[in-house]
């Protein structure tokens, strides 16, 4: 028996995610870009596009979604045919934002989230051994 399981692809989306109603239910496209091995000389890595789908549940979550957005998309790839051309697309199962953890507000494109200052947080005093129950 085989398995068509992708663990994830981890990139940038080159677009807004757009939601269609289908006589199958909603779906949400959008593509994601890859990035991976060394700079060149200006700089850049090699890119892989990704075109990725999402259905019912899925595509409702995944709907707002926004170019530059960092995601994690885990699912399963699907061979389409057109125009006597090949192409290959993920069908999620699941897509998840990811959010980047700097000091700056809006870091990962995404302008929603901040940092909490660390001047909020007390710090914890006389901590021993004895006082953690694990």
């Amino acid at each position: 028996m085989s398995y068509n399981n992708v663990i994830w692809i981890e990139g940038h989306l080159g677009k807004d995610a757009a939601m269609k109603e289908t006589s199958a239910g909603h779906v949400t496209e959008f593509s994601v870009a890859v990035n991976y091995g060394k700079k060149d000389e200006d700089g850049k890595r090699k890119t892989t596009w990704y075109n990725v789908s999402c259905w019912h549940g899925t595509a409702k979550g995944a709907e707002h979604l926004r170019k530059g957005d960092a995601v994690i998309c885990i699912g399963h790839m699907r061979e389409r045919k057109w125009e006597d051309k090949y192409f290959w697309s993920l069908i999620a199962d699941h897509v998840g934002k990811v959010l980047y953890v700097k000091d700056e507000p809006g870091y990962g494109k995404d302008p929603d989230y901040h940092q909490p200052a660390h001047e909020d947080t007390e710090p914890i005093e006389d901590v021993t051994e004895d006082d953690i129950p694990f």
